[in-house]
């Protein structure tokens, strides 16, 4: 047998080795492949993952309910400023109201107080700027009304007792605030959420508090 040249048997071994190595790369892939693929087929398990999807859903409908309250608090800030402004301006035209329509309504905030006293002689304390309306509150009631006095105490409205002061009903303006506040606080609160830029929703609004703060005679 006729071996050749060295340089063809080399040559022989170098084609051999490649062809083997190429072969080897060949089968490494393949394997390579079909292990993907089992893996690919195989159920992907996560540890408590059902412990960790029910605490991710707590988690979302925990920050829902907070923004939801937070928003539900910046409402009700705002709706309390504003009727706290309403209010304000209420007040404020209250004071400014020309004299014929703060008698009228002094003297019937009077009458209104001594229909809820006893019948025995009576006092009303009214504000210094109306100590002339005694004539005008003793003419529209049956009560006995035995002396009409000024009081500095009396910004607006007045406060009727009985002349040894046993017996009170303050129905100034500042206190029927405080004795009809679920019933302003009711009407004005009804109107928020109006548009209420405008400077004639303003007033209107502000007329509502002003009917309310003097509103006891309507019930």
């Amino acid at each position: 047998m006729q071996l050749g040249s060295i340089e063809a048997v080399v040559a022989a071994v170098r084609e051999d080795g490649r062809a083997e190595v190429e072969q080897i790369e060949r089968d490494v892939a393949a394997a390579i492949a079909r292990v993907r693929e089992e893996d690919a087929r195989l159920p992907v398990v996560v540890a408590d993952a059902e412990a960790r999807l029910g605490a991710a859903r707590r988690q979302a409908r925990d920050r829902l309910a907070a923004e939801d309250w937070a928003d539900h608090e910046a409402a009700i800030r705002d709706r309390e400023a504003w009727i706290a402004h309403v209010v304000e301006e209420g007040e404020r035209r209250l004071g400014g109201l020309d004299l014929v329509t703060a008698r009228s309504d002094l003297v019937r905030l009077a009458r209104e107080a001594l229909d809820c006293l006893p019948d025995q002689p009576l006092e009303v304390l009214v504000p210094p700027l109306f100590a002339d309306v005694a004539d005008l509150v003793r003419s529209g009631t049956s009560k006995t009304v035995a002396r009409v006095t000024p009081s500095a105490g009396c910004a607006g409205g007045c406060v009727a007792q009985t002349v040894d002061g046993r017996v009170r009903l303050d129905n100034t303006y500042r206190d029927r605030r405080r004795r009809f506040e679920p019933i302003w606080r009711a009407r004005v609160g009804e109107m928020f959420g109006e548009d209420v830029a405008g400077a004639a929703d303003v007033a209107r609004c502000t007329d509502v508090a002003r009917a309310v703060q003097a509103s006891g005679s309507e019930r």
